[in-house]
């Protein structure tokens, strides 16, 4: 069965993605306990696989994961998947533990952020302790049995560690969602490649004359080629040089994509290809 790296423990929402992702939901899941870990385990081959979380539409991009993938450029790791997750965050504590005697809430960053306006208005003199995750808080907070201290985490890990539940999704925005992408080595992710994809993603690197990143935008258009997302970023080692992660809607072989990279060649640009993929839906409630 083939092993899949998710950061997180049992109950996290790496689990959650991974479970309900069809490509993903029958792999045996490796727990690591941070993303670093997870793409060592992915180089190495101790996985085959990996599901991370790269960006959240209330927070925009998770910096780790994303940072991983943008830095290895495509050469040792592909993007060959996607997935998203609606992210209803919790707040829990020990069974007869109330709300207005809890003094330390623990999650990881991201969630927290994603709770902002609950942590501000609705919790005072509280101490946010950051963990590594979300479920892990959970846990830790089970194992302790301190009615003063809470977690922010998923159904899942509150059930899972016999939690009492103070307050019921108290994240910023009721479509909270999370984009995952599924890793794999780049030698084996160039085997699937050629198969009917709709969305790539690359590091786009332009001429330093003005004008160079409207120039080379141009050549989607008259391809017909949405742009879905457009980030720029330094170029690490570089004197604050700027490079470009962009995602559209075409397969890399699609003949627009051919095109546009063409194009791109000619206005003395370089694409740099992180993966291609079949697109997924955005699970949004309206």
């Amino acid at each position: 069965m083939p092993k899949l790296g998710i950061q997180g423990t049992p109950g996290s929402y790496h689990e959650q993605a991974a479970l309900g992702y069809q490509p993903t939901a029958e792999n045996e899941i490796m727990y690591l306990p941070t993303f670093r870990d997870v793409f060592a385990a992915l180089a190495d081959g101790r996985c085959d696989q990996a599901l991370v979380a790269v960006a959240n539409n209330a927070i925009g991009f998770i910096h780790e994961p994303y940072s991983y993938i943008t830095k290895d450029a495509g050469k040792t790791v592909r993007i060959v998947g996607e997935t998203y997750v609606r992210a209803e965050h919790h707040l829990w504590g020990v069974q007869g533990a109330v709300l207005k005697d809890i003094t330390h809430i623990h999650s990881q960053s991201p969630a927290l952020q994603q709770c902002s306006r609950f942590l501000h208005d609705s919790v005072q003199d509280v101490e946010i302790v950051e963990e590594a995750d979300t479920a892990l808080s959970a846990q830790k907070v089970a194992q302790w049995q301190d009615a003063s201290r809470a977690a922010i985490a998923s159904q899942r890990a509150g059930e899972l560690h016999g939690l009492h539940k103070l307050a019921a999704a108290v994240q910023d925005e009721p479509d909270n969602i999370t984009r995952f992408v599924l890793l794999q080595r780049a030698q084996d992710a160039t085997k699937i490649e050629h198969g009917d994809h709709d969305k790539t993603t690359c590091l786009l690197q332009t001429t330093m004359r003005p004008g160079a990143l409207a120039s080379a935008l141009v050549p989607f258009r008259e391809a017909q080629v949405s742009i879905s997302s457009l980030q720029s970023q330094f170029i690490p080692n570089s004197p604050f040089q700027m490079q470009f992660f962009i995602e559209f809607e075409a397969g890399l072989h699609d003949s627009r994509t051919t095109r546009v990279i063409d194009w791109l060649e000619g206005l003395g640009c370089t694409l740099s290809v992180l993966g291609t993929y079949a697109a997924e839906p955005v699970p949004m409630r309206s």
